[in-house]
């Protein structure tokens, strides 16, 4: 960040790869000896081990409390990605999959990711200030989600832009 500004959290996306590969190595190894514990089990672990992180140690002063506040948040990082993933793998997507929520999701989920950052930095900049943390989360929730599907909806419509955003 140094010599380039962090232009669309670029620099945060690049820092998150290896959590996707853990989610993809993870999952791709399902006899792997991880899943058999439970997923509450890291999830109660992650909290604890979040708990300590910001309460006690990330508070301190001195390069070691720093070390180990930076080794405690990847240790969260890697326990969220096994409680996503093997909670996941033991939830049934058939039900999910016949709802007419899942066929608008499937149909438009590229072009609501594209822009749905840009409308949370909208929101944010709105009502940062003004509003308390559990509501400007709620309006991002609700403000990007239904104006990113609007976006996503009006581009389906357009013939010439539509092939752009890989609709048929």
């Amino acid at each position: 960040m140094m010599f380039l500004p962090n232009i669309f959290q670029i620099w945060k996306a690049f820092a998150c790869v290896i959590f996707y590969y853990m989610g993809f190595a993870f999952r791709n190894h399902s006899n792997n000896i991880l899943y058999k514990i439970p997923w509450f089990i890291y999830f109660l672990i992650h909290i604890f081990v979040f708990c300590i992180n910001f309460y006690f140690v990330s508070n301190q002063s001195g390069i070691i409390f720093k070390a180990l506040s930076v080794a405690l948040s990847f240790l969260c990082n890697v326990l969220g990605t096994l409680t996503i993933v093997i909670g996941l793998s033991k939830f049934s997507f058939k039900k999910l999959q016949k709802t007419r929520i899942y066929s608008f999701l499937l149909k438009h989920n590229f072009v609501m990711y594209l822009f749905h950052q840009q409308l949370i930095y909208v929101a944010i900049s709105l009502l940062n200030n003004k509003a308390s943390t559990s509501v400007i989360i709620a309006v991002n929730l609700i403000f990007s989600s239904v104006i990113s599907a609007l976006i996503a909806v009006a581009l389906s419509k357009i013939p010439k832009v539509k092939y752009v955003f890989g609709y048929k």
